[in-house]
């Protein structure tokens, strides 16, 4: 019985951004890809942290060098507060504080493309 109720709290769904995270590429990140010197210098990787009231918080550069650019995005995901939706407990809804990784990346064509992760949910720190 005591693994039964450890399984069902495993089940969780993934902390995710409630609208298109997108737009954020799109409407303000697009705006600082000339600080972008080379193509290879144009992916970066964040790792923050979801809280239970849907903000982003404690974001830390993992891939990527520190720059002017990187600084600018950093400053755009901050400000998209309230827009991410927290991972919670499917059988009881319970909300709880999560890992999330954000991957930007500059196209060749100056297009900027974002993803982020878990896609799936393999533990529950999400690391």
């Amino acid at each position: 019985k005591d693994k039964e109720e450890r399984e069902k709290r495993i089940l969780t769904t993934i902390p995710k951004y409630r609208g298109n995270i997108n737009l954020i590429a799109t409407n303000n990140i697009k705006r600082y890809d000339k600080r972008v010197l080379k193509y290879a210098d144009s992916i970066v990787v964040f790792r923050g942290i979801i809280n239970k009231k849907g903000n982003l918080g404690d974001l830390k550069l993992l891939v990527g060098k520190e720059s002017a650019y990187t600084d600018q995005v950093k400053k755009e995901l901050l400000l998209s507060n309230g827009q991410w939706e927290p991972a919670k407990f499917v059988e009881t809804n319970q909300l709880y504080d999560s890992y999330i990784r954000i991957y930007i990346r500059m196209n060749k064509n100056r297009t900027i493309t974002v993803l982020t992760s878990p896609r799936k949910m393999r533990n529950l720190t999400g690391k």
